[in-house]
């Protein structure tokens, strides 16, 4: 017996992800046996489940899906703070390290024309 739960991705392939299955074959090629309340000898039964399939597979599926343009909950970088001069950056770090303190992923970047740091910021 075993489930299987299958997904598209981006361009309609399919993709199995997760599974859940029922193993009575390895318990009895590799002769497993454990005692019972009364002694007796029995065969266990295997379970073997991937919750998301291969991590690479689940990853790969998930970057395609979005376009690398993550929801915020997923985003690598949840908050960039563009500086447009050397006067505000302290003031942009100490609102990240704020933000970071409260559990939001954020970074600091400057050094450059707004306009640079706008297109290189947006996916």
């Amino acid at each position: 017996p075993k489930i299987d739960i299958k997904i598209r991705d981006a361009i309609g392939r399919k993709w199995q992800c997760s599974t859940i299955q029922l193993d009575f074959n390895l318990p009895e090629r590799f002769d497993m046996h454990y005692m019972d309340s009364s002694a007796s000898k029995q065969r266990p039964i295997m379970i073997h489940r991937a919750i998301f399939g291969s991590m690479e597979r689940f990853f790969g599926i998930l970057i395609e899906n979005y376009m690398g343009a993550f929801p915020l909950w997923l985003a690598p970088v949840q908050v960039r703070l563009l500086t447009v001069n050397d006067t505000v950056a302290a003031y942009a770090r100490d609102v990240a390290a704020q933000m970071k303190h409260a559990g939001i992923r954020a970074e600091v970047v400057g050094e450059a024309s707004i306009g640079k740091l706008i297109r290189n910021a947006v996916v």
